[in-house]
């Protein structure tokens, strides 16, 4: 088997490949980045890279824009450090190599943060939750906090999240869905 196979299965790792998909996701974050973006776990670069690219007329306008990718693979987080020197925007981009949910609020947290992710089904939930939480205690109108997530989950987990209706009303509702 191969050594990469097995280290993606272990952190839950599933690559973005579909190019609408993509061009989807860039097209939502790059509407209104807010002043701050997160790239939770980038892989291989299949949205940090177009996201750079449409990103860098942001960092040209607002002096403190900061684009932060937390990627927990060693391999992937120096090949991301590198796709952002590659393109010109160590500046403003930089890669913390790190389990997201380890990190302190302080190291990833920007006020006006738009957060993207193509979240590990192993901790994706557990993210969301983190990122919940941090919304909660950061209203957008006291600190501007996260003004938006875009989130890719895999289709249990997102049927969990989107869940409606009260008791009873199906078994994919319960604390996920109310928290968020």
């Amino acid at each position: 088997m191969d050594p990469r196979a097995a280290k993606r299965r272990a952190f839950g790792q599933h690559f973005l490949k579909d190019s609408s998909v993509i061009a989807q996701i860039v097209a939502d974050v790059t509407k209104d980045p807010g002043l701050a973006c997160l790239e939770i776990g980038p892989g291989q670069g299949a949205l940090t890279e177009p996201l750079l690219i449409s990103l860098q007329e942001r960092a040209k306008e607002v002096t403190e824009f900061r684009f932060i990718l937390v990627e927990k693979d060693r391999v992937l987080a120096v090949e991301n450090e590198q796709r952002i020197a590659r393109l010109g925007h160590a500046r403003w981009a930089k890669v913390i190599c790190a389990d997201f949910l380890e990190l302190q609020e302080t190291e990833w947290f920007r006020p006006g943060l738009t957060v993207v992710s193509n979240l590990p089904y192993s901790s994706g939930t557990a993210m969301l939750t983190r990122l919940c939480g941090v919304h909660a205690r950061r209203p957008v109108s006291v600190d501007g906090g996260l003004r938006r997530m875009t989130l890719m989950f895999q289709a249990e987990v997102a049927e969990r999240v989107r869940a409606e209706g009260g008791p009873g009303s199906g078994r994919d509702r319960g604390s996920l869905s109310i928290w968020v």
